[in-house]
């Protein structure tokens, strides 16, 4: 049986008086394939598929595509199939209500500020937010602490708080100071002053501070001249002079 290829076979004949010899080579016609050349295989590129046929006639999908017919793209590596598809090699166009480089994130409801989804169009809140559109704060006071002058703030309702204001303090943030000097908050003898944001100290000598309660550093003006050490000291200082001098900042030169 002479098989189609592009070999050549050698075939004999051997007769009583002379031996015939010949080479035969059988082909099939183009896109014929198989031991009788019956078997078509045609490549193509196209809607109707995407391969090239095999010496033995069978058909292999061109890279990027597979199915029978190799008319499947396979799609970009990692896409959520059940999500998004794609209609070129490589590709990964998501579904409706869902986004992302691999169509695995939803689309949350439109608007939504502070929330999440699991599946689209969800606002699921994160902790502390409220509301259709999770933009209603129900940490208000944690968030922004509106409280002054000691005061407790409360959360009532979403984007609400109240203030539970100290003696002497009224208000929505307890910022106006009523007779803010009655609980005499002046130390080391400062004088307190009340004005509309509450109060003022003036400090005695030495101290310093909104409640005069910081001992002022003498020495931070470096009184002692020639080389002398300055000690700070409450309400003062000292300075230890080198031994030729002498006097409250070191001014004064002792005579040998």
């Amino acid at each position: 049986m002479i098989n189609p290829g592009d070999h050549w076979q050698t075939i004999q004949h051997d007769g009583p008086v002379a031996r015939l010899k010949y080479r035969i080579r059988l082909k099939c016609d183009e896109n014929y394939y198989g031991s009788k050349c019956n078997k078509q295989c045609r490549p193509r590129d196209d809607y109707f598929g995407h391969y090239r046929c095999e010496q033995s006639g069978n058909r292999v999908c061109l890279e990027g595509w597979m199915g029978e017919d190799c008319q499947t793209a396979i799609c970009k590596q990692g896409c959520n199939l059940l999500h998004g598809d794609c209609s070129v090699p490589g590709e990964c166009k998501c579904n409706y209500g869902w986004q992302g480089q691999f169509c695995d994130e939803c689309v949350p409801y439109p608007g939504c500020v502070h929330g999440t989804c699991v599946i689209p169009w969800q606002c699921s809140c994160e902790r502390n937010w409220g509301g259709l559109l999770c933009d209603k704060d129900l940490n208000y006071c944690g968030r922004h602490q509106p409280c002054v002058n000691g005061g407790t703030c409360m959360n009532t309702e979403p984007d609400e708080y109240r203030c539970a204001c100290p003696d002497g303090y009224s208000g929505k943030t307890c910022e106006i100071a009523e007779h803010a000097c009655v609980s005499d908050p002046c130390a080391n003898s400062g004088t307190c002053h009340e004005v509309p944001s509450g109060f003022e100290c003036h400090c005695p000598p030495g101290w310093e501070g909104p409640t005069c309660a910081n001992d002022m550093d003498e020495c931070a003006s470096s009184p002692c001249a020639q080389g002398g050490t300055c000690i700070d000291l409450e309400n003062g200082f000292e300075c230890v002079c080198p031994p030729q001098w002498g006097g409250k900042t070191c001014q004064i030169g002792k005579t040998p």
